[in-house]
């Protein structure tokens, strides 16, 4: 984090806290919380070049489904057969 710009101070205050709380619970998450909790660390950036990579969720194999980001928001472009009523479900982001 001290070399990534895009954290405000407080963006970065919050998520060096939110580090040390995970790192501290590191062993008693699985390893999908870990990897989401993680996530929602590095999401406090708030840009879309500060990631980390998506390859461990399809590891994981419990999204079937595909978002991306668009300027209004995150939507559901890709879904399993099972789950196509989900398709174009929009969240309006963290604003």
């Amino acid at each position: 984090m001290e070399l990534d710009q895009s954290f405000s101070p407080d963006a970065r205050a919050e998520a060096s806290e939110r580090v040390d709380e995970l790192l501290a619970d590191a062993e008693a998450l699985a390893p999908l919380d870990f990897y989401l909790k993680l996530a929602s660390i590095v999401a406090l950036a708030d840009n879309s070049h500060s990631n980390i990579t998506t390859s461990p969720i399809y590891e994981f194999g419990v999204l079937p489904i595909r978002t991306v980001w668009f300027s209004d928001g995150l939507y559901i472009v890709r879904a399993r057969t099972e789950h196509e009523r989900l398709l174009g479900v929009h969240h309006g982001g963290t604003d």
